[in-house]
């Protein structure tokens, strides 16, 4: 997988579309993160998202906990608190955030199960399962 990771990457043709999609997700959740926050009359400036939500996001993906819930919170109301916004708006905003991802990647799962490839890879990893070892 690293080995096909590295290839896509370094591709002439699809690893410039692979960064600018990679950059603009990342764009994406931080302008989210910004209209959440002004959803709950928080002060909460663009700027302020990409400085703040961004490397929460990041501190996130550390697997201790499921789909990064309560780590995630945490990071964003104590990067709140130092960027002298309020707390109870970092939480508010977290789990909205929170919600926000799940129902898209709820999406993006219906999506992919109806595409007909998804539907025969999962056909074939069927047909492929060894018995179970002891």
């Amino acid at each position: 997988m690293a080995a096909l990771a590295r290839q896509m990457l370094f591709s002439r043709r699809i690893g410039p579309q692979i960064a600018i999609l990679s950059l603009l997700i990342q764009v994406i959740t931080a302008l989210i993160a910004r209209c959440l926050a002004r959803a709950v009359a928080a002060q909460f400036e663009l700027v302020q998202a990409v400085l703040l939500v961004l490397p929460v996001m990041l501190i996130a993906t550390v697997p201790v906990s499921i789909a990064g819930w309560g780590v995630r919170e945490s990071a964003l109301v104590l990067a709140f608190s130092y960027a002298g916004l309020a707390e109870i708006a970092g939480l508010i905003v977290s789990a909205l955030l929170g919600g926000v991802m799940r129902a898209v990647g709820d999406v993006g799962g219906v999506v992919w199960l109806a595409n007909p490839e998804s539907l025969r890879i999962l056909a074939v990893r069927r047909s492929e399962q060894l018995p179970p070892t002891i």
